[in-house]
This record gives structure tokens, C-alpha cells and sequence, in this order.
């Protein structure tokens, strides 16, 4: 893809969000679910639960009707409702393609309490089996929308809602649910009555779950007065009640790091959910195997504790943005480890997810916001866990790890019990950096693959050449490189924009081609593949130069001027090497202390200008400069030359292009100031051209430029060009910073 094309597939993926969203959830600008009353009755006699709940809608707009979720009764599964009540009034349902229709007329901005009655064995959704000792239990497992398989629901993360769960169930039984614990209440000898209530925090449905089986239950203590708390089967393996208790630690952690924690406890329950752990607000359910008295499960703790805050509070509005739930909670897993074990554990572990994100573009290259996808279980992939914790990654290290935790905490903020898209997290990242994230975020997030490399080096003298080649897909990137030889170390990084390039960077002595061993990204900050040679004979050619370490005094820098037609007209009837359009060349007249001045002849005068001002007048289509570097081939006449320079600073510009007066224009400069042992200028002149080949008629803005000046066009007049320089056999070309036109 180029880059306009990158632009503006971003700018449509952020126009189609809303509509993305709409196709998902299709009432989201009609009513908005307010709070959720579940009364749930269970029983060991068969797995029919009895559900009485009454629903708060506020209305966006007038309607006539609207649906919530709930699963048809097909064969013996699936719920039958009973009855629906507004207010104490029976109003008219239809229950179809497991959808609850309801009729009447609701105004703008009300609010209304919607009562129902259903019962049923759920298809899906609460669990109702046995545990490995043989045990009965019931667990709510509803990612991504299979809530409505046992509840009336908007089935769907951008439609959040506060949550009270009363569960009445054999007295045997221990219950978890979402929220604080409101009360326990022995009915009569077979059942107890608990109920639970979020208070006004609300939650997606695919977290809004309760918990039943028999527990042995510890409490580890509180942080920052939240109670973290394990729930594990009876009987407990020794051990087995602390295999949770790594979550003290992390809940401190992530507090301190990102902000409050949203809910009331933390419970860490064994169950027998279908994933390896679901992050349900305020009680983690965790598979069942990993409740064994070694405690092994310190990252899948991490993980899901890191998704009370991100996927969770902050809860991704449209689930082609899982990446903001899954990829945060791998990547704050990452730092979490980091934190505690030091920076080796996060490089080992960002290896480790680089290679699942290899393995898996290899079979499917897609991108980690896939678009495409309409089974949602489908998004549990490693684009939306390591591909988007690798996206984080390389957030993090180009807007530096303070502004990284700074992002995280004013996301939070922003978005906490509440949904968020990419664009909003994007918007928050480009606040704090301060920086125009558009083609990153698009790079890595919305354009499939990653970059695959074929990386060929050698060095010669003191210099480490680098070729770089980028296969089928073009990324634009920051390439850490090191070299390491006996004990000395060098890290350069090279920024890649184009397919092929050949990068030249110095060295001293102590390397050498035989004993040195180059590393790609030591301190793993990419995402990438590559394939590593050394050659003997590599293939060398105009390398590409970043800064200013290979300039020398009296280098020739030749530049693609964008200056208008004038610019068009010079390029048009002279050509450089290659067929490069130059239209401009300065000298380097001054280096020092790691300060570069370039000589030119622009504007009014002869000036010296940075070379950071020269470089950045225009660049090509990868953002770098259109420059080429130019040597003389004969040293001897370089330093005589510098001080010959000295003495044209300051005169006046020639806007009439004529060698024999005391002005100059850029080549001009260059032909007075590179003399030989004689005297004698080392380039040659050569009669001047204004006139276009195709036609034999002088260019329009030529005409236009000497009518201002009152003079004749000076055409077969003797005169000198860029181009013509640039192609002398008395200069060698040996880098460039980017490339001219026609290059």
C-alpha cells in the first residue's frame, strides 16, 4: 500500500466505526439499559432455572418497540417466557429468532422498568456440569454474547449497565456474583437467598456473572481497601488456596500504574469456564486445572486482572476492537513481569509472542482490526493478543515509557466504566506524545503482516554496510542494529522506508569484518522476520546516510529542488547521474564538534546554512531528504578549496546566471571554489539551455523570470548545472539521504 492509500483507508475504517457499531448492536441511538434485577433460582433436581428480572431502559427516541436478547426454547433447551410487565400492566410480547419483542410507546428520555419471567435450561452461557470431584456446579461464561442464553439482555459490550444478582440456591452451595455481597439468607433448610449488587458501576454483559458450587473460600487481604479473596473447589489440593494469591501484588501494581480500581472485590475463582481464564468484573473465573498448590498461574492472573481495567471498565465498543481489551491485557501482563522480574523477563516474553504472530501470518495475514469477521470467537487470535500487546510495545518505545504510562492513565480516566473505539485511544496517544500517530497506528493495526527482511552486511575500512530489503509488503520503521567485537559494542538505528537500500554507518578500527557479529534489534522494540547474511562481496552502491557522521568538508550535496517552475524548467533541460532532477548543490564548509554548515548560493546571497535546514526543504515520497553526496576524487584540492570558499561568503546572488561578474548562483559557487594546483577550476562550463527540447521554444517561466529582470535570456552563454557537476568523472557519488526525482 502507499501512503496516501494508507491515509485514507484509515480515515474510512474511522467513518465506518459507528456504522460498525450499528450493525452490531442496531438499538444503540434507540435505548440505552440502564440497570439489570436478576432473581435466579436453581436446583439440583434438573438444570430448569426459574429467572425473575426487571430491566431499566431509558428511551433515546420515541418507539413503538424494541427487543432485548434472550434464547428462543428450541427442542428441550432455551428459555419460555412467562410473562412481561410494565409497570404492574401485561404488555404484548413476541419471542422469536432470540430476539424478546416488545409493543407499546415509549417517549423520548424516559425511563421505564420492564418486569419478566422466563425459565429454561440454558443452551449456553451458565454452565451447569460437574467438576473434576464429581461435584455439581453452575458458572456464567458469556463471552462474547452468550449472556442472552440464560438472560434477558442487550447482548453487547457498548450497551453497559449497573447489575444486582439475587441467586437462590441448595444451601450446600457457595455463590459468587458481580459486586459487593448485599446479603445471605437461609430461606428454610434446602435453600439460601444471596444477592449481590454493582451499586451504579455498570458492566458489559459478556462480564455479568454468578458462580455456584461448593468453595473453600480465603480472603488474602485488601489493597487499597479492595478485598482480594480465592474461591477453590472442596477438597482443596495443599496449597491450592494460595495458587491466586500472586493477584495482591498485581492489583497493587496496576492501581499505582494505571489509576482506581472500578469494582468492589476481587474474587479469583476456580470454574469450569470453556477459556483458560474469564475476566468477569470483580470475580476472575480461571479453567479448572489451575488450582494445583504450585502456583503456576501468575501471567494468566496478570492477564485477567489487568482486564478489570482494560476490556472491562474500559470496554472496546465494537468488538472488531477486542485488540483494546485483549492486546492491552497481554501487554500489561508483559509489564506487570517486567515490573517484578526486570527487563530481561519482558524481552524473553516479546520474543515469545513475536514468534506466535509470525507463525500465524504465515497461515493468515489479516489485520489485527478485521473487519471481516462475524464469529466473534474468531477474534481470539494472536493478532488481537500479541500482534496488538506488540502494537503497544512499539507505542510504548516511540513515545517513550513515561508518556506510555502517562496514555494509560488518561485512557483510563477517560473512558472508565465506559466504551471506547481505536480512534478515541489514538486521540489520547497523540495528546500526550504529541505526535501525528495516523500511519503508525494504521500500519500496524489495519494493514496486515509485518515486515519480512532479507538483511546482507559487511564492512569494509571502517565502515558497516548494511543492504536491507523488504519482501512483498513496504513498513515504515526504526531498525535497532548492533555490532559486537572482542568487548566492544556499537547500536545504530537505521530508519527503513523503501523496499531496497544499502545503509552506510561508521566504525572505528576495532571492528573488522572477520571478528565482528552483528544483531538485529537487541533489545526486541520490533515486530519483524528477517533472514541475517554476511557477505564477502556485497554489492555496494550509493548507500543511504543517516546524520552527518560520513560528511567531509568540500562534500558536494546535490538536492531535488521543489521550487516551481523554475526548478521544473533547470531539471527539464539538465539531468544528474542516473538521470537525477538536481536543481540545487551546496559544500560542506564547516564541521565541528558535531556542528555541519553547508555553503550555497541562494536566496540574495552566498550564505552557510545547518545542514539540518538544508536536509529538510523537501523530501521524497518516504520522507527523506532529496539529497546525494558528492566527493571529490582528488583530496589534495579539498583543503585549499575550503579556504578558497571562505572568501565568496557573503556576495551577492547571480539572478542573471552569467559567469563573469563578481555573483554567484549554486554551481556557479562550486565552479570558482574547486581549483587545482594551477589555478584552474576542476569542472568544466558548457553552453546554457533555456529553451524546452521537445519544442526549441523557450520555457514560459524562463521568459516570464528575465522579462522581470529586464535582461535577455543569456541561451549558449557558457555556464555550469548541478547535474552536469554531479556526472563530472573528477566526483565520486557515495551516499544519499533519500532520492531526487528521476533517481
Amino acid at each position: 500500500m502507499n501512503r496516501l492509500f494508507l491515509i485514507l483507508f484509515f480515515v474510512i475504517q474511522i467513518i465506518s466505526s459507528y456504522s460498525q457499531v450499528k450493525q452490531q448492536n442496531p438499538q444503540i441511538d434507540k435505548i440505552d439499559v440502564l440497570h439489570y434485577d436478576f432473581d435466579i433460582k436453581l436446583t439440583d433436581a434438573n438444570d430448569i432455572i426459574e429467572v425473575y428480572e426487571a430491566v431499566s431502559i431509558r428511551f433515546m427516541k420515541s418507539t413503538n418497540s424494541f427487543f432485548l436478547d434472550l434464547k428462543n426454547k428450541e427442542s428441550d433447551k432455551g428459555m419460555s417466557v412467562i410473562e412481561v410487565l410494565n409497570g404492574d400492566a401485561k404488555i404484548k410480547f413476541k419471542h422469536i429468532n432470540d430476539r424478546l419483542y416488545f409493543k407499546g410507546h415509549w417517549e423520548k428520555d424516559s425511563v421505564d422498568t420492564f418486569k419478566i419471567s422466563f425459565k429454561g435450561i440454558p443452551a449456553d452461557g451458565l454452565i451447569i456440569s460437574k467438576n473434576k470431584k464429581g461435584k455439581r456446579t453452575f458458572f456464567g461464561d458469556n463471552w462474547p454474547n452468550r449472556a442472552h442464553n440464560w438472560l434477558c439482555v442487550i447482548d453487547h459490550p457498548s450497551d453497559k449497565a449497573s447489575v444486582d444478582f439475587t441467586v437462590r440456591a441448595p444451601s450446600h452451595y457457595e455463590v459468587i456474583a458481580n459486586g459487593i455481597l448485599v446479603e445471605k439468607v437461609k430461606i428454610n433448610d434446602e435453600f439460601n437467598r444471596i444477592s449481590y449488587s454493582t451499586g451504579d458501576v455498570p458492566l458489559a454483559t459478556k462480564v455479568m456473572v454468578i458462580g455456584v458450587a461448593d468453595f473453600d473460600i480465603k480472603n488474602y487481604g485488601n489493597i487499597y481497601g479492595i478485598p482480594i479473596s480465592s474461591w477453590v473447589f472442596n477438597p482443596v489440593p495443599k496449597g491450592g488456596l494460595d495458587d491466586y494469591i500472586s493477584a495482591m501484588d498485581i492489583m497493587k501494581f496496576y492501581t499505582d500504574s494505571i489509576g482506581k480500581y472500578s469494582y468492589h472485590k476481587l474474587a479469583n475463582v476456580q470454574s469450569k469456564t470453556r477459556y483458560g481464564g474469564m475476566e468477569n468484573a470483580g470475580n476472575i473465573f480461571y479453567y479448572e486445572g489451575s488450582v494445583n498448590g504450585r502456583h503456576q498461574v501468575e501471567p494468566l492472573v496478570a492477564h485477567e486482572v489487568a482486564h478489570q481495567w482494560f476490556g472491562n471498565s474500559v470496554s472496546e465498543k465494537s468488538w472488531y476492537d477486542i485488540w483494546l481489551s485483549e492486546g492491552f491485557a497481554t501487554y500489561l501482563t508483559d509489564m506487570y513481569l517486567e515490573f517484578k522480574y526486570g527487563e530481561q523477563r519482558l524481552m524473553e516474553r516479546m520474543k515469545t509472542e513475536r514468534k506466535k504472530v509470525i507463525r500465524y501470518n504465515s497461515r493468515i495475514s489479516k489485520s489485527v482490526i478485521d473487519t471481516t469477521v462475524t464469529d466473534w470467537n474468531k477474534l481470539l487470535n494472536p493478532n488481537s493478543y500479541e500482534k496488538a500487546a506488540w502494537f503497544l510495545h512499539m507505542l510504548r518505545n516511540k513515545i517513550g515509557t513515561t508518556n506510555f504510562y502517562s496514555l494509560l492513565r488518561n485512557y483510563y480516566k477517560r473512558y472508565k466504566n465506559s466504551n471506547a473505539l481505536t480512534k478515541d485511544f489514538r486521540a489520547i496517544a497523540e495528546q500526550v506524545s504529541n505526535e501525528n500517530l495516523k500511519l503508525f497506528f494504521n500500519q500496524w493495526l489495519i494493514k496486515p503482516g509485518h515486515p519480512k527482511l532479507n538483511i546482507d552486511w559487511q564492512i569494509l575500512d571502517t565502515v558497516l554496510y548494511v543492504k536491507i530489503v523488504q519482501n512483498k509488503d513496504l513498513f515504515y520503521f526504526d531498525l535497532p542494529i548492533r555490532i559486537v567485537s572482542n568487548k566492544n559494542l556499537l547500536d545504530f538505528t537505521v530508519h527503513v522506508s523503501s523496499y531496497k537500500d544499502v545503509y552506510a554507518l561508521p566504525v572505528n578500527s576495532s571492528f573488522d569484518d572477520a571478528n565482528t557479529k552483528l544483531t538485529l534489534d537487541p533489545k526486541v522494540i520490533l515486530l519483524h522476520e528477517a533472514k541475517v547474511l554476511h557477505s564477502k562481496n556485497m554489492e555496494i552502491k550509493f548507500p543511504v546516510i543517516q546524520g552527518s557522521d560520513f560528511l567531509q568538508e568540500g562534500d558536494l550535496l546535490f538536492q531535488d529542488l521543489d521550487c516551481g517552475p523554475l526548478c521544473d524548467a533547470i531539471e527539464s533541460v539538465t539531468f544528474g547521474l542516473d538521470s537525477a532532477h538536481f536543481s540545487h548543490v551546496g559544500i560542506v564548509s564547516k564541521k565541528k564538534n558535531g556542528k555541519v554548515l553547508i555553503a550555497e548560493a541562494m536566496g540574495n546571497a552566498v550564505r552557510e546554512v545547518d545542514l539540518s535546514t538544508f536536509l529538510d526543504r523537501y523530501k521524497d515520497k518516504f520522507n527523506r531528504p532529496k539529497v546525494v553526496v558528492g566527493r571529490l576524487n582528488d583530496e589534495s584540492i579539498i583543503k585549499n578549496s575550503i579556504i578558497n570558499l571562505k572568501k565568496y561568503i557573503g556576495k551577492p546572488y547571480d539572478d542573471v546566471f552569467s559567469i563573469k561578474n563578481d555573483r554567484y548562483y549554486c554551481s556557479e559557487l562550486v565552479y570558482f571554489t574547486f581549483k587545482d594546483n594551477k589555478g584552474e577550476s576542476v569542472f568544466s562550463l558548457l553552453p546554457m539551455n533555456y529553451k524546452d527540447k521537445a519544442t526549441d521554444k523557450y520555457f514560459e517561466s524562463w521568459v516570464e523570470y528575465f522579462k522581470k529582470l529586464n535582461t535577455k535570456i543569456p541561451q549558449g552563454q557558457q555556464g555550469i548545472n548541478p547535474g552536469g557537476i554531479s556526472r563530472s568523472s573528477k566526483i565520486i557519488i557515495l551516499y544519499k539521504y533519500g532520492n531526487p526525482e528521476g533517481w
